[in-house]
């Protein structure tokens, strides 16, 4: 473990992350992973309040608060079931990384989160809980409030690839691969999975279809 970080991760992982992500984990395989965990659940679990229109039951405060404390168990979760996952595809496809490695990687792929909260303040701001609610995508906007939502959804948008293309080059980095192979590893459990349940249903329709 080397004495002192050798690199800024908050600015690292937004342009050299694979070099961010080895100096990390020769640092500490655990380093923040508490605030990483929240940070990955505070925008989850906000988007997922705006999913379901929870602002027509509850209050902005409440809403807010029910983020704040849920945002670690949600990323502690989150986190560590994909790294579960891509550690196991990841050793079938003849990767090297231990569970922490991956776990360190999908943590610190998450800093483009942070960008993503700033978002959702900004239109907690301006929209207060009517964001949260059902009327929230039908409703007029005013000039700048239809600029302001127009930014902020190319900005996330550009969030989202940017920080998929993090996370393959730290899970490439903590499992020695390329990117390419990296997004091999992030896809296959998923798709295993995904065939798994076709194959159960489809034996649970077999076995409950009636005998003829």
């Amino acid at each position: 473990m080397e004495e002192k970080l050798s690199i800024n991760p908050w600015l690292g992982m937004w342009v050299r992350p694979r070099e961010t992500i080895r100096a990390i984990l020769s640092y500490n395989k655990s380093y923040l992973l508490a605030l990483l965990y929240w940070i990955y659940g505070f925008p989850l679990l906000l988007q997922s309040a705006q999913n379901f229109y929870i602002g027509d039951r509850y209050s902005l405060p409440i809403i807010g608060m029910g983020a704040a404390i849920g945002a670690a168990i949600v990323g502690f979760i989150g986190i560590n079931v994909s790294s579960a996952l891509f550690y196991w595809a990841g050793r079938w496809m003849g990767g090297t990384g231990a569970f922490q490695d991956i776990r360190a990687a999908v943590a610190w792929a998450g800093v483009p989160n942070i960008a993503s909260i700033v978002i959702w303040l900004i239109q907690v701001g301006m929209f207060g809980n009517k964001v949260f609610s059902i009327i929230f995508f039908g409703m007029p906007l005013g000039n700048m409030q239809l600029k302001v939502t127009y930014i902020c959804s190319i900005v996330s948008i550009v969030i989202m690839i940017w920080g998929f293309v993090i996370l393959l080059k730290s899970l490439g980095e903590a499992q020695r691969f390329s990117a390419w192979k990296a997004l091999l590893n992030v896809f296959l459990p998923f798709i295993v999975i995904f065939i798994g349940l076709k194959v159960l249903t489809w034996l649970f329709m077999l076995v409950s279809s009636p005998m003829q």
